[in-house]
């Protein structure tokens, strides 16, 4: 992935754990489970990869009937990735984790605790069900952005980091 590769985790129905390190490539590991092999025919995973973006996407299960009475699948995403990102994640079912990121992230629509060690530049979390433990080693104009967290919300900013607070 090149610098500023922008990664993107949608509909993921499991936790979501990335590791960052000073290297250019992507490993993506992801263990599906499920009580059936139906279950796990019913929901497929893509991944879409350039040295731009990375998009792993959860499709949603086919079939009002299966969904509400079938078992569904689950995945457990694991990332090695360039610490050099840009981090999107949404409308993930389970916890949502990252080392250190030197990019700005963007968080929506998570049943989890979300926890990530550092970010640099713009921070956006909305909508989760869940704790939040995110460290900010600089920002930019955007700031953070905090909107319906249902949980504990730990801001670490770093020692040198200059920022207003503004609570509505």
């Amino acid at each position: 992935l090149s610098p500023g590769a922008r990664v993107e985790l949608v509909g993921l129905n499991g936790p979501v754990k990335i590791e960052t390190s000073g290297t250019k490539t992507a490993e993506v590991y992801i263990e599906r489970t499920a009580s059936t092999q139906e279950a796990l025919d019913r929901r497929k995973v893509t991944i879409e990869a350039n040295a731009n973006s990375l998009r792993i996407r959860g499709e949603k299960e086919a079939g009002f009937i299966s969904r509400l009475f079938g078992s569904s699948a689950s995945e457990r995403v694991t990332l090695k990735l360039p610490r050099q990102i840009t981090l999107y994640g949404k409308g993930v079912n389970g916890s949502f984790t990252s080392s250190d990121i030197d990019g700005a992230v963007e968080i929506a629509g998570i049943n989890g605790r979300v926890q990530i060690a550092n970010a640099a530049g713009r921070a956006t979390f909305k909508g989760v069900n869940g704790s939040i433990v995110v460290g900010l080693k600089k920002l930019d104009m955007e700031g953070v952005t905090l909107n319906g967290i249902n949980g504990n919300i730990e801001l670490q900013l770093a020692s040198d980091v200059n920022a207003d607070f503004d609570a509505r």
